[in-house]
């Protein structure tokens, strides 16, 4: 919200000067260890982490307190690769609770209805309840082709989104 909790280093593990009951955890082992913040209450708003290079901010990003949830947003799980209209290919579709601002809402459970038009069905059921503010189902490409996928909640703005099933490769002998 504007105020600076000061600068901190990664933590490094059970190194990491925080007291109990925290002592850092394993951040020694991963690649990029976190940073942690003792002691800071929370409060509504805006949370902006900068980075610094030789004091020099190189990066930054916000995080806002979410309000009530309002609205829907799609997502496919692609990993860069198309979704193969063979009938074996599969792809997640999301679904993210977000308030009227576009902030995702995490503690948003509510229940989901997905619907599929085009060449792709969804494999098990079409109504799934949000878990941390995320609905979830799992698409089969049937043939090649484009999919308008649809997303509803009761009381929320829906969300669509269209997808382009590729043709398969031929197997090469």
């Amino acid at each position: 919200n504007g105020r600076s909790l000061g600068r901190r280093e990664p933590d490094r593990g059970p190194d990491t000067p925080y007291g109990a009951p925290f002592d850092g955890g394993n951040a020694g082992d991963i690649s990029h260890p976190p940073f942690t913040f003792a002691n800071v209450a929370f409060e509504p708003g805006t949370l902006k982490a900068v980075a610094y290079i030789d004091r020099r901010p190189v990066e930054s990003f916000e995080r806002r307190t979410p309000l009530a949830p309002a609205r829907l947003a799609l997502r496919f799980g692609l990993n860069g690769k198309p979704l193969v209209g063979d009938g074996t290919d599969v792809v997640w579709a999301y679904a993210e609770v977000r308030d009227a601002k576009g902030t995702p809402a995490p503690t948003a459970a509510d229940s989901v209805v997905f619907t599929v038009k085009g060449p792709a069905e969804i494999i098990g059921p079409a109504i799934v309840n949000a878990e941390a503010g995320i609905a979830a189902v799992l698409m089969r490409g049937l043939a090649p082709g484009n999919v308008s996928v649809t997303a509803l909640a009761d009381g929320f703005i829906p969300a669509q989104k269209s997808l382009k099933v590729s043709k398969p490769k031929e197997a090469s002998l």
